[in-house]
């Protein structure tokens, strides 16, 4: 059996016009702006959590990435208060395990 996985034609195609708008340094430069803005958003989000959940709640700030992984204490399941967070907050985020 032989199984190939690639990306449509429409895709590559969608990349490759993509790829020619943004020009030689184009894609690096929006990366590296794409980079700043989400470490800008974590740094303004776990300033946030330090000033109104401290003592409520545990998270690391990660060195890479933009997930900033909270866990509430004295709650074992905290879907009811994700669900709220969604619904009336406009809160963006995962329940975890």
């Amino acid at each position: 059996e032989v199984l190939t996985w690639s990306v449509s034609g429409s895709q590559q195609s969608m990349l490759l016009s993509m790829l020619k708008e943004f020009g030689k340094d184009g894609l690096h430069t929006h990366l590296q702006t794409l980079q700043c803005t989400y470490a800008k958003r974590c740094n303004n989000l776990a300033a946030a959590c330090r000033r109104h959940l401290e003592g409520l709640c545990r998270w690391e700030v990660p060195e890479f990435g933009m997930f900033l992984w909270l866990q509430v204490s004295g709650i074992k399941d905290a879907s009811a208060l994700v669900d709220d967070l969604i619904e009336n907050h406009g809160v963006a985020l995962v329940p975890g395990g």
